[in-house]
């Protein structure tokens, strides 16, 4: 059986260089690969580099560690980036479900374990049976100091078991969150789509659906889950997920503040001219490729700009 010896820094220095890379600085890239690891750095970023149909991983001539390097830092940048963007987007979700559900149901208590308030009771039951697990939890005597969530636990003794929902949904997930979206009354989910696209008309004119809604939203929770978990993010599609990163880009013009995308929009560009300006021609074409801009280094950046400006003008 094929096994995987155990190798230093050095040693994998010299595997590299073998297969021809070369080394600025041999401290540094020492210095990385003892801090991040050879897996992370030169596994998930080398394909860009990489000649074509060999048997083993042969770096095209030029291919520095620093190239690799700057490839691994820039996608933990753009990882940063979106994930932040991600929680304004979710915010935005759960605001406005909290608002729209509460408004609707002004009487009841803890109207959200009710099952008539939902488009199909069956869809509903897994997902109302954790708003159970979460308020069971953070009953007086049941919940350990560890546990309690002050948020839930506060009212339900305060309020005699009352959980307002805009208590309980900071106990939820964005998984949870989207769910509780996608499973609510026909009204219901138009009411959110139409206050959504109330608030959101200063960012982009378009009409929001509720089925654009649970798409974007489902987009969303993909890339924010690459995120959280330190994936590969500019070659996301299509292995993990269903559109490009910058397709991912532009839909969140839909659900974050204008000036607040616009500021996201430029942090982005920056990372995009460090792939144009740090990486070797090829390399860029591929990585601008694998983003969605297309195989043109030019065209691509162009591309980019361009959504920029109509940003700016919405």
């Amino acid at each position: 059986m094929l096994r995987k010896s155990y190798m230093s820094a050095d040693q994998q220095i010299g595997l590299l260089t073998i297969r021809g890379m070369t080394f600025p600085s041999e401290k540094t890239a020492r210095a990385a690969l003892d801090r991040e690891g050879y897996y992370n750095i030169i596994s998930g970023y080398k394909d860009p580099f990489v000649e074509a149909d060999t048997q083993y991983d042969v770096f095209r001539a030029g291919t520095t560690f620093d190239h690799v390097y700057e490839l691994f830092l820039i996608d933990r940048d753009l990882r940063a980036l979106l994930f932040q963007a991600t929680e304004q987007a979710e915010a935005f979700l759960r605001t406005t479900c909290i608002r729209c559900f509460s408004r609707a149901h002004p009487q009841e208590k803890n109207a959200y374990l009710e099952l008539d308030h939902y488009a199909n009771p069956r869809d509903a039951h897994s997902l109302l049976g954790r708003f159970l697990s979460i308020l069971r939890h953070n009953e007086p005597g049941i919940a350990s100091t560890r546990d309690t969530q002050p948020c839930i636990s506060v009212p339900i003794q305060k309020y005699d078991g009352e959980v307002p929902l805009w208590n309980l949904a900071r106990a939820l997930t964005l998984g949870q969150l989207t769910t509780f979206y996608r499973v609510l009354s026909v009204q219901q989910r138009s009411d959110i789509a139409q206050e959504m696209t109330r608030i959101a008309k200063s960012s982009a004119s378009c009409e929001l659906t509720p089925e654009q809604l649970d798409s974007l939203y489902h987009h969303i929770l993909t890339y924010r889950n690459l995120c959280a978990h330190h994936r590969r993010l500019y070659c996301a599609y299509p292995q993990y997920a269903q559109i490009s990163l910058f397709d991912m880009i532009q839909q969140l013009q839909l659900v974050i503040r204008k000036s607040d995308y616009l500021e996201f929009l430029m942090k982005v560009w920056t990372l995009l001219r460090r792939i144009y300006t740090k990486l070797p021609p090829d390399a860029a074409a591929y990585v601008l490729e694998a983003l969605g801009l297309g195989p043109d280094v030019k065209g691509g950046m162009t591309s980019y700009e361009r959504w920029v400006d109509m940003a700016r003008k919405a």
